[in-house]
């Protein structure tokens, strides 16, 4: 720095500062309440709940508590533990403190585990509208996983080069609405149907493109 002079020092905002004082304090809830033998650490738990939100805007988690993190962040991990190899997973549900735990204001929670492809994001995006309903938060950490034979989860890191085999696996989790004048409750197995359809759609189409590309260099 020249004599004179100030080196300019990058303010942080105080929703930067509650993102990371909350991944902090989920991953030591998550450390405590997480018996899973993938969570082998800690540390590993941290790592896991920074990386899901990392793409997250700080002013989107401004009035997320870490009670409600967490339970979509177990929720989430629990539809993970099983999925069999060219399939996709989804989940839809209305979070209530007496049932989950935890309660996201009325907002219904859509949960996706898929391979990572292209479009799968805008994909789930436009049936989640065509049927009518908004969307309030959206987060897309994706994660290279290692699943045995059933298709049981037994590693999940978000490093390539921890796993050079491991599978690329896309985790979206949307926080939804219904559409005005109706129940999540009437609409959500319609709106799963839909996602299912839309996520067939895209792996049926990134797969006759990679086979034609794969044709196409050969």
């Amino acid at each position: 720095v020249q004599k004179g002079r100030t080196a300019a020092v990058a303010e942080v905002s105080p929703n930067e500062i509650h993102k990371r004082e909350l991944v902090a304090e989920v991953g030591a809830l998550g450390a405590a309440v997480v018996t899973d033998e993938l969570a082998v650490t800690p540390d590993r738990v941290a790592e896991f709940v920074e990386h899901y939100v990392a793409h997250v805007h700080a002013d989107d988690l401004a009035r997320t508590k870490p009670e409600q993190l967490l339970g979509v962040i177990m929720q989430h991990y629990e539809l993970a533990r099983q999925r069999s190899a060219g399939t996709d997973e989804v989940a839809i549900f209305t979070p209530e403190k007496a049932t989950h735990g935890f309660d996201l204001k009325g907002s219904t929670v859509l949960l996706v585990v898929t391979d990572d492809r292209p479009f799968l994001v805008d994909s789930v995006t436009m049936e989640i509208t065509r049927q009518g309903w908004s969307i309030r938060e959206v987060c897309h950490p994706q994660y290279i996983v290692v699943r045995d034979a059933a298709g049981d989860l037994t590693d999940v890191v978000h490093r390539a080069d921890k796993h050079p085999d491991g599978i690329p696996e896309s985790w979206i989790e949307m926080e939804i609405y219904p559409p005005l004048g109706k129940s999540a409750d009437e609409l959500s197995d319609a709106l799963a149907d839909g996602v299912l359809r839309a996520l067939a759609d895209v792996r049926a189409a990134t797969t006759d493109w990679q086979q034609m590309r794969t044709r196409l260099s050969e």
